[in-house]
């Protein structure tokens, strides 16, 4: 066996979250990842790891696998459902190795059984900090082993060699590569056999299993995919071909992040091969065994596509249908039944039962993937229409479409003018509360801010024209110019309580909102260029007091115009002050929210 050190070059440190109860063990943990070059910080509570962990972008978390009284699998489940933390490697420790399957289960990069080694814990660290490739290759022959070793060391993969198949196995269970390369012939334990134990592992059946050999008939080919393998070079290995095929393979894994996809079926070689196939299209693919995980999974997990098989135990595919389409999270998720069920009546029952789709095995892949592609397209362009009716009030989309529909050309320029009410809503201090922070950290504050604000604004018939940095852009009284008003100062009294109670996750102040309105003439319209993006947005001296406005108002607080307050004379309004607003001659008078004490506590 031989592997090479990882050369890191010079680059930003890495940041590694240490959840460990044991000082002894987190000592030498940080200790091992400080000589990585990399900056720990050690949680020792639960609290402390769910405060720390959306905080800043990581690239490595180790856990212990019991850790205050959590389960760390629980942990790395937390971390696999947030889309901020979701390709975060996870190394999950243990001195149990009962804890592995359960820790792999959920969704954990590698198991770390202690005590700690000192020559390979290192490395298996420096994999992962590192994004370096693990290879098992496994050949009896010293030649083809030192062959293939060179050649990917050269193309800086960490290369763990095999001279036969038990040794192999061994290195698999203990290192669980990225890629294993397999001879056919060997001693103790020939490829075929390996790649069936691989495949019938839980903690290995997903890995990627190519065999090089000599022996390239079809009836080879043949019995190498049936046994679970994915790829096929013949000897002798051409480095050319080899460096290709790893790189697509790894592309794939690169990929991963597009839509999550549920594969149901209690094949192993059917789960390896979706597995493989979907994940080198760049789809996040899930596992299920049976009918009732899958449903566990499919209601934990909320995939984009499922792809469950018709005969299962436990639960069939038909039924899973049926549970799946009870369900509030799963009833608009796509359904693709696979069978070997040939007849038109069973098609028409899985259709009946609530599949999308339905394939008869044995099935071409790129037909699946075609199917599963449409339907993701589909899925997309429905929650863009489900956006849309959630951020644009029924008054706001009459609006768009009604008075300024256009004739439907792409380059025809909408314009009119409309007297609405102008919402601005800022946050308070939103520079010094963001300094320091990572930036996942502050766009992830950002967008559960914008959620909380626009469900208001929303609920009260507003729209939101734009977001503006920290900022909020809103329009009222697309149809009634004092029901915009009323509809406005309404928002803004919910606004500023919800913002009070608003968790933002960097200290244990509370958040506090400035919000100016103002009501006049608007122009609004196609704003933009035409060839690269336009906005349909509005423009006006009425915006630009309504800005003033908010950056005036006192925390937590509105400050509304005049022109605003004449529409609602029986509004109980504080005492009007006087403000200078820029491009103003003289003082103007504007009005200051009255807000309840508690509103705003």
């Amino acid at each position: 066996m031989d592997s090479n050190p990882i050369q890191t070059g010079p680059q930003e440190p890495k940041t590694v979250l240490l959840a460990h109860d044991s000082p002894t063990v987190a000592k030498l943990f940080a200790s091992i990842c400080t000589r990585l070059g990399a900056n720990v910080t050690h949680v020792k509570t639960r609290f402390e790891f769910s405060e720390k962990v959306h905080q800043q972008p990581w690239d490595l978390a180790v856990i212990a696998a019991n850790f205050d009284n959590t389960q760390g699998a629980i942990l790395c489940e937390t971390l696999r459902e947030h889309w901020s933390s979701a390709s975060v490697p996870v190394v999950i420790v243990s001195a149990d190795d009962d804890e592995c399957a359960r820790a792999y289960e959920a969704g954990a990069d590698f198991f770390l059984t202690l005590p700690i080694d000192p020559v390979w814990t290192p490395k298996i660290f420096e994999r992962f900090l590192f994004n370096r490739r693990c290879i098992v290759a496994a050949d009896d022959s010293p030649t083809i082993r030192l062959q293939l070793s060179n050649s990917l060391k050269r193309d800086g993969y960490w290369v763990i060699t095999s001279k036969d198949g038990e040794e192999a196995w061994n290195h698999i269970r203990r290192f669980v590569p990225d890629v294993v390369l397999l001879d056919v012939q060997m001693p103790r334990l020939d490829g075929y056999a390996l790649c069936e134990r691989i495949r019938e592992n839980p903690v290995t059946r997903h890995t990627p299993v190519v065999f090089i050999t000599s022996q390239d008939t079809p009836a080879d080919l043949e019995r190498s995919f049936n046994v679970g393998a994915n790829e096929f070079l013949p000897k002798p290995v051409d480095e050319t071909d080899l460096r290709q095929l790893l790189l697509r393979i790894f592309r794939g894994m690169r990929l991963r992040g597009r839509d999550r996809i549920l594969v149901i079926d209690d094949s192993p070689t059917v789960l390896g091969m979706l597995r493989y196939g979907l994940g080198q299209h760049g789809f996040q693919v899930i596992c299920a065994r049976n009918g009732e995980e899958g449903l566990r999974k499919a209601l934990r997990f909320r995939p984009t596509v499922i792809i469950s098989d018709w005969q299962m135990p436990r639960m069939t595919g038909t039924e899973l249908c049926r549970e799946l389409r009870l369900h509030d999270e799963t009833k608009d998720t796509a359904i693709i039944l696979l069978s070997s069920r040939s007849t038109r009546a069973d098609a028409i029952r899985a259709l009946r039962e609530g599949a999308d789709e339905y394939i008869v095995k044995p099935f071409n892949f790129e037909r699946l993937i075609a199917t599963v592609e449409r339907l993701v397209a589909e899925r997309l362009l429905k929650r863009e229409r489900e956006l849309l009716r959630t951020y644009l009030s029924s008054t706001v989309r009459q609006l768009a479409e009604t008075l300024a529909p256009g004739t439907g050309d792409i380059n025809e320029l909408r314009a009119d003018e409309r007297t609405l009410t102008v919402m601005f809503v800022d946050i308070v201090g939103f520079t010094k509360l963001c300094e320091d922070r990572a930036p996942r950290a502050v766009i992830e504050f950002l967008n559960r801010f914008y959620e909380e604000m626009a469900t208001q604004i929303v609920k009260h018939e507003g729209l939101i024209d734009k977001f503006i940095g920290d900022a909020i852009l809103a329009l009222f009284g697309a149809n009634d110019e004092v029901q915009g008003a009323r509809n406005a100062i309404a928002c803004a009294r919910d606004l500023i309580a919800v913002a009070a109670k608003f968790h933002h996750g960097f200290d244990t102040s509370p958040l506090q909102i400035r919000i100016g309105i103002n009501t006049g003439p608007l122009i609004y319209g196609d704003l933009g260029a035409a060839n690269v993006r336009r906005d349909f947005t509005v423009i006006g001296d009425a915006v630009n007091v309504a800005q003033r406005l908010e950056a005036l108002a006192p925390p937590s607080h509105a400050l509304i115009s005049s022109e605003t307050a004449a529409r609602l004379p029986e509004e109980p309004w504080a005492s009007p002050v006087l403000a200078d607003l820029k491009g103003r001659s003289s003082q103007v008078r504007c009005y200051v929210l009255h807000m309840k004490d508690e509103e705003i506590a």
